[in-house]
């Protein structure tokens, strides 16, 4: 190899290096607009995931738990929590039958709640590495049987507290 060659090889070698920066600069880029529109979205369009009651504010108290895994229920058209039925079971049942895996992207995903509509958002939802059911902490004292005829009915306001 000559010193034409080794010239060759760092100039290829640069190239190379400059592409890797700009299309990591792009997709760099491409995220930030992404989570921009997102976030403009969301405040007109609230979305809640599992355990949320509003955007980033988790539920706390058993009451909360019960809340979210409701409205939840209601939007996918499911059954509410029976009697007996204890709020790790409850939301085992809505959150397990709303976390789908896809073949594809080889990720589980599930939807977003707009708080707007009280519908599932179509444009986004949560993607997750496992089922729901294997990642979430589910609490040892949320084990015990609910008594349903102590709940409120659920209301798109009420945080059922």
């Amino acid at each position: 190899m000559d010193l034409s060659d080794e010239s060759l090889a760092a100039k290829r070698a640069a190239a190379r290096e400059r592409k890797r920066k700009s299309r990591q600069k792009q997709k760099l880029k491409v995220t930030q607009e992404q989570e921009k529109r997102f976030l403009a979205y969301s405040r007109y369009n609230p979305t809640v995931g599992a355990g949320e009651l509003e955007p980033d504010v988790f539920a706390r108290t058993d009451a909360e738990w019960i809340f979210c895994a409701r409205r939840f229920a209601q939007a996918a058209g499911l059954r509410d929590i029976q009697q007996g039925e204890s709020i790790n079971d409850f939301e085992r049942r809505i959150y397990g039958n709303l976390c789908l895996y896809d073949e594809r992207a080889k990720l589980w995903v599930m939807p977003l709640l707009n708080l707007a509509t009280l519908k599932f958002d179509q444009r986004f939802e949560t993607v997750l590495d496992q089922n729901i059911n294997d990642v979430r902490f589910f609490l040892p004292e949320h084990d015990a049987p609910i008594d349903v005829s102590a709940l409120p009915p659920i209301s798109q306001r009420s945080r059922g507290v």
